[in-house]
């Protein structure tokens, strides 16, 4: 009985060492402290080791994690622009300064601040109901240049600038108002030129601008050879000039005043003969009254003016030079058989007389007609044709 008593708390030993109870993370009190602490003294190392890690593992779960660190994020230093619909506006480090619009119809106005020729200039540039100031004391502007694009663009100065300024209108139609003051617009392109204010400041370029319109001062618009608009010129305020080249405008008012009268006396010269000659003479035989006379003249010379007209326009895109040797040419040819039949004829009678005009009327254009000179615009338009139909075939095949 002795030995089984002995045995027994030994196998209780082995099997509270084989068995571990699980840690108890609840608040003890006081008097369960102490025998918590008891029994703790009692269990192994190996147990108390365990059960300590348990808990470092349980506390590390519950305490709150720090969050992730997040990249950072750098600003750099940029130069001022106008932030719109992209880039619209940018200043250089060179004092150039930069406008570039859209394909629509944009509305710009730029207004200078303050600055002077020399050392640059600060400027307002507004594009629709944004603005933005560019230049400053250390980077001033010192040019201003604009592109449009498309799009009908307009280009306002609400004062003077004193750098240069570059425009480019772009396709659509393009206006530039010019500031207030004094000011000399030369045409000297296609749609370009240049603008002077009174002063010495540097002034204005445009290219690809079809209306120009000056500002509140006396502007003078000065149209010099190859110079034009395409939608032309508004003086705006002030007393404004217009001024081409003067040479050629007494050249072509001549010239114009030249051909009105020849083309008057030709249609009036003409026209007494048809109704003089063919219809009083010829039809009537010379009994006609005044009145009816009269009335003969007037249908004769509308209808001589529909004829004129008429060639005038097939005969567009002619040589005016091979144009004035046929009309020599055809009266010649109309007169010669009357003078002739005339002079050396005796029997010779008014139908013998209008038979010679119309006979050599309607030989001399047929003979016109059929002439080198005629033919030959044809047949080299056929053969360059032909040639730049050989051109697109090999170009087609490369």
């Amino acid at each position: 009985m002795a030995r089984r008593r002995s045995q027994r708390p030994q196998a209780d030993a082995s099997a509270s060492s084989s068995a571990p109870p699980a840690p108890h993370l609840s608040a003890p009190s006081a008097g369960a402290s102490r025998a918590s602490s008891q029994g703790l003294a009692s269990l192994p190392v190996p147990l108390l080791r365990q059960l300590a890690r348990q808990v470092r593992q349980a506390v590390s779960a519950l305490a709150p994690r720090p969050a992730a660190l997040q990249p950072a994020v750098r600003f750099e230093a940029m130069e001022p622009r106008l932030l719109l619909a992209g880039d619209l506006a940018l200043l250089a480090a060179s004092g150039a300064l930069t406008i570039n619009l859209t394909t629509g119809n944009d509305q710009v106005v730029v207004e200078q601040v303050s600055g002077n020729g020399s050392d640059g200039v600060i400027v307002n540039v507004s594009v629709g109901a944004l603005t933005q100031q560019f230049g400053t004391t250390s980077n001033a502007v010192k040019l201003i240049m604009a592109d449009g694009l498309a799009g009908d663009d307009r280009f306002t100065f609400s004062n003077a600038i004193a750098v240069e300024v570059d425009i480019t209108g772009g396709t659509g139609n393009d206006t530039i108002v010019g500031p207030a003051g004094e000011a000399t617009w030369e045409i000297d392109g296609a749609n370009a030129g240049t603008r002077k204010p009174g002063s010495d400041a540097p002034g204005l370029e445009f290219t690809g601008v079809e209306t120009l319109r000056g500002g509140a001062g006396a502007d003078r618009f000065i149209v010099r050879d190859g110079g034009s608009l395409s939608a032309g010129v508004d003086g705006g305020g002030g007393a404004d000039t217009l001024i081409g080249n003067l040479m050629l405008a007494f050249v072509a008012a001549v010239s114009f005043a030249t051909i009105v009268a020849v083309v008057a006396g030709l249609t009036l010269a003409g026209a007494s003969a048809i109704a003089h000659d063919v219809y009083i003479g010829a039809i009537r035989g010379g009994e006609a009254h005044d009145r009816e006379q009269v009335t003969a003249a007037r249908i004769a010379t509308v209808l001589m003016a529909i004829a004129c007209v008429t060639l005038g326009i097939a005969a567009k895109g002619q040589n005016v030079a091979h144009l004035v040797g046929l009309g020599y040419s055809v009266a010649a040819s109309a007169n010669l058989p009357a003078l002739l039949l005339t002079l050396y004829w005796k029997r010779c009678s008014t139908g013998g007389v209008l038979a010679g005009v119309v006979g050599g009327t309607c030989i001399s254009i047929i003979m016109v007609l059929v002439s080198p000179n005629m033919t030959y615009p044809l047949d080299a338009r056929k053969a360059a044709a032909a040639k730049v139909s050989a051109f697109e075939a090999i170009k087609s095949k490369v």
